[in-house]
């Protein structure tokens, strides 16, 4: 991480200066990922609803096509009709689910990459305050 800890720097080999400019620029940066972190979960709300209507859709319409090819014998082959209605249904229906599906998935890829970035910001800021703490023994 540029603004961050890196693995070879000893925090005990720090100035107070560089310790503070280290932390003024990690929760910078942690204020920004927040800020990230709240306009993605809204998308990915919005897009689990989205992808919701879209399996709902496909469902009832593979329930009516089950419908039609059960009652065939019944309705002399008119209820057939509703199945081939239903058959084209399922086919868009299927499309807007994948197409609804692969935008689901790389919002919450996305959503879990922001939360990590965060969480390790988070872990360092701890070690800097514990090290400042520790150097004006509080």
């Amino acid at each position: 991480m540029a603004n961050g800890l890196s693995n070879g720097d000893s925090l005990a080999s720090l100035s107070d200066d560089a310790l503070v400019e280290i932390a003024a620029a990690l929760e910078t940066r942690h204020t920004i990922l927040v800020a990230e972190l709240e306009k993605i979960a809204v998308t990915v709300g919005l897009e689990w609803r989205k992808l919701c209507n879209a399996g709902v859709k496909l469902g009832l319409n593979a329930a009516l096509a089950l419908a039609g090819i059960i009652s065939a014998p019944v309705t002399f082959g008119l209820s057939l009709l509703l199945t081939a209605g239903s058959a084209g249904m399922i086919l868009w229906d299927g499309m807007d689910f994948a197409r609804d599906l692969a935008s689901h998935r790389s919002n919450r890829r996305q959503l879990r990459e922001i939360r990590e970035q965060a969480d390790d910001i988070e872990a360092q800021l701890a070690l800097l305050i514990a090290e400042m703490e520790a150097r004006t023994g509080d």
